[in-house]
């Protein structure tokens, strides 16, 4: 599925972030603890906040079990494969 680039990429990758945790049921105090983040780092990484440190948002993905990947593609268009 292709995605325009209407929302920032930061908010496409939280909300991709916040779509696991709750298919995995996990609450966001149980992410914060089992990555060792706080409830406050996970609202705003789902929250597509620009604040949030790279390495601890790839902890979060690593504990749900996601990777980031970067690839060069078309300016303006994610390529979101589920």
């Amino acid at each position: 599925m292709k995605i325009n680039m209407q929302k920032s990429s930061v908010r496409i990758l939280g909300e991709a972030i916040e779509a696991e945790r709750k298919r995995r049921k996990l609450t966001q105090g149980q992410l914060a603890d089992l990555s060792g983040t706080s409830i406050n780092f996970i609202s705003q990484i789902e929250r597509g906040k620009k604040t949030a440190q790279i390495a601890k948002v790839i902890d979060v993905l690593q504990i749900l079990g996601m990777q980031l990947v970067i690839e060069k593609g078309t300016a303006g268009v994610v390529n979101h494969n589920e």
